[in-house]
């Protein structure tokens, strides 16, 4: 099923492990897609899994990308342990930006920048 609706990786690795390899649009209602996407991305969700005409996976290919999905849900985590690890420093590395921005803001402006910017930034 083509899910090329979702934009954001982390929706989309979550909804291709919750679906896996059903195509039946009738039991995606059944996965509980409700706590993992809005509403109205569940609709189109369910319209392009009505009109595809794809074949299940093999099991070996399944399991890679449900591998893959675990390892993309597992680094946003890290991911957001980072941002708050930073976001917490923010006030004292940075004062007056994150005065301005505010400390959530500037520590994702840490983060994008990358690490090189955080060893310039002392921390």
């Amino acid at each position: 099923m083509k899910l090329l609706s979702l934009k954001i990786p982390i929706d989309y690795a979550r909804v291709v492990k919750k679906i896996g390899n059903q195509i039946d649009p009738s039991s995606l209602f059944h996965f509980h897609l409700q706590g993992l996407l809005p509403s109205s991305i569940i609709m189109v969700v369910s319209l392009t899994s009505s009109t595809t005409s794809g074949k299940p996976l093999p099991n070996q290919e399944l399991n890679k990308i449900i591998d893959a999905c675990d390892r993309v849900i597992a680094f946003d985590s890290l991911k957001n342990k980072i941002v708050y690890f930073i976001e917490r420093r923010m006030t004292y590395v940075a004062p007056n930006v994150s005065d301005v921005v505010g400390s959530g803001l500037a520590a994702k402006l840490v983060v994008t920048a990358g690490v090189g910017s955080c060893k310039h930034a002392g921390l």
